[in-house]
């Protein structure tokens, strides 16, 4: 493991299991713990780190602060600053700290804690209170576990949350009684209690009159100087290189600033409708890097799946951990220690086809009301034309529009096409609240203030499609791999530059992504700058059909699940079948969901 932080603030711990369990597992220096007040240990291969230490504080920080938090580069100087304004201003100075990055500070004299993570809540950072007062964190699920004398229960709302979102987000974890940080947020422990809050407010800029070509030139030259600010040592730096718009800006600014170290890392698959290669290629090409490729065969998967679900804090149902892992791993091989990726482009200027789809359905309230009510609708709902192609289509666009966002985004999720009652056990559901997981979106979706519907959309995926799911799926795998990250899109820089740029610059009624493909322009080959999007998938539905061994995995992991009384026997068998005989690649995602929940639970839920 690169990178690992343990701490506690509260009652006194067991000091002979904790120090064990620390020294034993993960060899943490202890020596400056005090485990009568509370404690701190760390440990980074490759990520920046600062530990500091003084009579009052024990101080910590994972990851990198950026420029604009105008605090000097010397670790020491740095943790005595934040300690000084934290003292002076409290949790408000939290909003001046900029960069991607998990703090904390402990306080021994007033037996206080408090832990941060970054905008993007780039890295993990979980937390449990014990029922004896004393608080515990970590970055990694398990150091809370295992060094807990008192086990913890699976939490059944999270196996709902997994099924709805394919993965657990944030508050809650797999486990009872353990949660971690949001995106944005603080958790400050004072007298056995804590309380948890964002510390800055989001604000996107409608009004900004800019002209697009300077906005676009920001744009680049944003992204070229945090590409720099990312790259610590040319010689171990390379980037993943899948052939999209992101990946390629990533590795071609790498190019640029350092040529003669500009080495790029991509997958391939021996499956045409999934292969991407020739487009990263082409990428290579343009900015003549050196290219190291890896085409995944079926047999991969079985050969490391036991060790990645091990690797796995939570059950993680995203698939294309398979191909990130592989990545990191051929990046290591040829002496790469730290990884640029690609993650954020879409999310915050504007790249997923959902947000072109939903400004469809918002053009339908700009009609007259009367029109829309006495008219359209009557005509869309009237059962004879429902019986024709065009009135089907009339009817579907009139009743997604009068959904309200962010709800029309779930409108085709599996739990509301198929009834809970037909996916999870009687008993099951009764433990679980069903309406948790929308409460949760439109909680996020109406967070910002002021906002347009295309922002609030676009802050719901920083937290869901990024927080709790890709990043946490590249952090993982490159860990395992034992390889660094760092995501240049995702600077805070560059987040804050994507907030003043208006709704109407960001996705044009025709183009997705309008202006920052205009700022790539002049540097990516057209061929990328106009290719389809296509993502990071792995063809695990058709090659499960056909490769046995895959196949006796995921089928006996879904029906080992019957054990758990958490689905309907029924629904695990109909899935089985429905692989087997009706389309392979739809029904792929949904066995590779149950497997790994399967898989999971039968390594970590005895532990």
């Amino acid at each position: 493991m690169l990178n690992l932080l343990y701490g506690w603030c509260g009652s006194t711990i067991n000091d002979k299991y904790n120090n064990q369990f620390i020294d034993d597992k993960y060899q943490l220096n202890t020596q400056n713990s005090d485990y009568k007040t509370g404690g701190l240990c760390q440990y980074s291969k490759y990520k920046h780190t600062i530990h500091y230490t003084n009579e009052q504080y024990i101080f910590s920080l994972i990851g990198v602060l950026s420029s604009s938090s105008k605090i000097g580069q010397e670790d020491t100087l740095i943790a005595k600053e934040i300690i000084k304004q934290y003292e002076e201003q409290g949790v408000e100075y939290l909003k001046h700290l900029k960069g991607q990055f998990i703090l904390s500070i402990i306080d021994k004299v007033n037996n206080s804690c408090l832990i941060v993570n970054d905008t993007m809540a780039t890295f993990p950072l979980f937390y449990t209170l014990s029922s004896e007062g004393q608080l515990t964190f970590s970055n990694h699920l398990d150091l809370l576990t295992q060094s807990s004398d008192t086990p913890f229960e699976i939490n059944p709302q999270a196996i709902y949350d997994y099924i709805y979102f394919h993965m657990i987000p944030s508050p809650i974890t797999i486990f009872n009684n353990i949660f971690k940080l949001e995106p944005n947020q603080y958790l400050l422990f004072e007298k056995g209690q804590y309380h948890t809050k964002h510390y800055s407010s989001i604000t996107f800029n409608e009004d900004n009159a800019r002209d697009e070509n300077d906005l676009a030139k920001d744009i680049f030259e944003t992204l070229d100087q945090s590409v720099q600010d990312a790259v610590t040592d040319p010689k171990t730096t390379g980037s993943f290189l899948s052939g999209g718009l992101d990946s390629s800006a990533v590795t071609g600014l790498l190019a640029k600033n350092f040529p003669e170290h500009a080495n790029s890392f991509s997958i391939g698959f021996p499956v045409e409708q999934y292969n991407e290669i020739e487009y990263a290629r082409t990428a290579s090409k343009q900015f003549k890097t050196t290219q190291y490729e890896y085409f995944i065969q079926p047999e991969d998967i079985p050969a490391i799946l036991p060790d990645i679900v091990d690797a796995m804090d939570e059950p993680f149902g995203n698939s294309s951990v398979i191909p990130v892992y592989y990545c990191a791993k051929l990046a290591k091989k040829n002496g790469i220690n730290h990884l640029l990726a690609g993650d954020g482009g879409d999310e915050i200027f504007a790249g997923n086809e959902r947000y072109s789809k939903q400004k469809i359905f918002e053009y339908y309230f700009k009609l007259p009301n009367m029109l829309r009510k006495k008219i359209i609708e009557p005509i869309a709902h009237n059962s004879l034309l429902n019986s024709n192609f065009i009135g089907r289509k009339l009817k579907s666009y009139v009743d997604q529009a009068n959904i309200p966002l962010p709800d029309r985004l779930e409108t085709y999720n599996f739990l509301h096409i198929n009834s809970p009652d037909s996916v999870f056990s009687s008993d099951f559901l009764l433990k679980i609240n069903q309406d948790s997981p929308t409460e949760l979106l439109n909680k996020t979706y109406n967070y910002p203030e002021n906002a347009s519907s295309l922002n609030r959309m676009l802050y719901l995926d920083w937290k869901h499609t990024l927080a709790d799911n890709d990043l946490r799926k590249v952090n993982m795998m490159c860990e395992f791999a034992d390889i660094d990250v760092s995501y240049p899109m995702l600077s805070e820089e560059m987040i804050a530059l994507s907030c003043q740029i208006p709704s109407k610059l960001k996705l044009t009624p025709r183009k997705l992504r309008y202006l920052y493909k205009k700022s790539m322009n002049d540097f990516l080959p057209k061929r990328i700058i106009n290719k389809p999007k296509h993502g990071f998938g792995l063809p695990f539905g058709i090659w499960t059909q056909t490769d046995k061994e895959l196949q006796k995995i995921a089928y006996t992991s879904i029906e080992n699940l019957k054990k758990y009384n958490i689905f309907s026997e029924q629904f695990l068998e109909d899935t089985i079948k429905n692989h087997k005989t009706v389309h392979a690649s739809f029904y792929g995602e949904l066995i590779w969901i149950l497997m790994i929940l399967g898989l999971w639970l039968d390594q970590h839920a005895t532990k």
